[in-house]
Order: structure tokens, then C-alpha cells, then sequence
């Protein structure tokens, strides 16, 4: 009798603990849903939009991206931070 109740015991405890994981991954999952939904609608992070040019300031090169904007040598080729292409030094 005792063996019997601990696995039905065993069994509750274990299809809670599965009801409560399943609740908190649905609304995890609502969540990111409602975040990527909000991201499309306000255009965050949706595509990117470069100048033709970057910024120079002295012999350093600003990232033309206006969410990184980051300060980099004034010979480098691509963004430190994000990766973007500088252009050319010619054309600074």
C-alpha cells in the first residue's frame, strides 16, 4: 500500500511539474511571438538602411549605421562592433 502510494504520488507530482513546464513555455513562446510581431510593426532590427558613405572624423571612421555608430580606425575596412563595410579610404 505504501509502494502504491508513492507512485501515484510520484506521478502527480511529475504530470504537475510537466503541466507547469508546458504553461511556461507557451507563454515564453507567446512572448517572442508578441516581441517579433512588435519588431515588424515599429521596423527595429528589420533590414538595414546604409549611407553610401561612412562618417571620417580626423583619420578615425564612424560606423554609417545609426544603431552601432562606432568609432574605428581610420584603416579599416568593416565596422569593429557589427561587421558593416566602411567603403574604401579613397573615398573618405
Amino acid at each position: 500500500m505504501l509502494l502504491a502510494d508513492g507512485g501515484i504520488t510520484f506521478v502527480l507530482v511529475g504530470g504537475l511539474f510537466l503541466v507547469g513546464a508546458a504553461i511556461v513555455w507557451v507563454f515564453r513562446m507567446m512572448a517572442r511571438c508578441a516581441i517579433f510581431v512588435l519588431r515588424l510593426c515599429f521596423g527595429q532590427g528589420f533590414g538595414r538602411r546604409e549611407p553610401e558613405r561612412p562618417m571620417v572624423i580626423g583619420r578615425d571612421r564612424v560606423c554609417p549605421l545609426p544603431r552601432c555608430g562606432h568609432v574605428n580606425r581610420g584603416d579599416a575596412r568593416h565596422c569593429a562592433r557589427c561587421g558593416t563595410a566602411l567603403g574604401t579610404a579613397d573615398e573618405s
